[in-house]
């Protein structure tokens, strides 16, 4: 992610946002511009966002000869990412960990332990869009193994993982449905792709969308197919002195976040998707897959915690 892109439809230009909006949670029918379906794969950053040094368990995922992806640290073994993210042998990944310690930037970077774990029936022969509802993969990490830094320095999974000076720490998940409950209207994308002017950041991004659709109860978002129930959608409507955030590409598998209110400090964040793919039939930015809004696969639901349990991964639902 870069500059969160803030993404936009022809159909809102003329209409009042928060109506535009508001009809479009309750899944009304809409017209959009007749753009080509988004590629899926490397497709999804960050456009319009900003820096930040926070959700250090949010990882960079290197693949194959140059990919990049984004990934999320669901407890000490296992990084939750996408499933088109994870179609890639397995002696082409790694791993790295953006931290902030005594002030300065340090990046821990280390290879996984296991073949990608797909999601039930994903076939990576066929695109995310081809798929909806199932476009997830489960990473594994050696945990005694060491993550190494380009400065020469060694840390344990367990010690990064363990909040403290390194800030990275397991995320605990939610539903949408639980999202749908509190009235929340935006939802917090993080990650390491693009940014609005077609470059990788340094530095992860993070930018908050508008919720599009709860749950595609309809099946269908825009042009896209779109999971009831088993997926969601971001974008945001554009409007004067508004930026068209958005994820976009190297943002795939990135973690979407709500922020639940503590009784006391700042709020925390619950997972509640992973960056799936871009909406077809919306404007994007010039010469970017992105800015129109996107796809993203729910995690809050018994059919994911299934899997995650079946294959190892010990994930806290709140």
């Amino acid at each position: 992610m870069g500059t969160l892109l803030v993404g936009w439809h022809a159909a809102a230009q003329e209409m009042d946002p928060a109506a535009w909006l508001l009809g479009q949670m309750l899944q009304t029918p809409f017209v959009v511009a007749p753009d080509e379906e988004p590629a899926d794969g490397d497709d999804a950053s960050i456009t319009f966002g900003n820096d930040t040094d926070a959700f250090a368990e949010t990882v960079k995922v290197r693949y194959g000869e140059r990919s990049v992806c984004t990934g999320v640290l669901v407890d000490l073994g296992h990084i939750l990412t996408a499933g088109h993210c994870g179609c890639a042998r397995q002696s082409t990944y790694s791993v790295e960990f953006t931290v902030l310690k005594d002030d300065a930037l340090h990046r821990f970077r280390g290879p996984i332990a296991a073949p990608p774990i797909l999601y039930r029936s994903f076939d990576c022969a066929r695109t995310a869009g081809e798929q909806p509802g199932r476009d997830l993969a489960l990473l594994t990490i050696d945990i005694e193994r060491d993550f190494r830094s380009t400065d020469g320095q060694a840390v344990s999974i367990a010690e990064l993982g363990a909040g403290g000076e390194f800030g990275a720490r397991p995320v605990a998940m939610t539903s949408m449905l639980a999202v749908y409950m509190t009235n929340a209207v935006r939802l917090r994308a993080v990650g390491y792709g693009k940014t609005e002017v077609g470059d990788f950041p340094v530095r992860r991004q993070q930018a908050d969308i508008n919720i599009l659709s709860y749950f595609c109860s309809t099946g269908r978002a825009a042009r896209s197919a779109c999971a009831s129930f088993r997926e969601f959608s971001l974008s945001n409507v554009i409007a004067p002195g508004v930026k068209p955030t958005d994820t976009c590409s190297g943002d795939s598998g990135g973690p979407i976040f709500v922020a639940r209110p503590e009784d006391a400090g700042p709020p925390a964040y619950a997972l509640v998707g992973i960056t799936s793919r871009g909406l077809a039939g919306v404007q994007n930015l010039p010469a970017l897959p992105c800015g129109g809004g996107g796809i993203y696969t729910a995690v809050g639901h018994s059919d994911v915690a299934r899997w995650l349990a079946d294959n190892g991964a010990q994930v806290t639902f709140r």
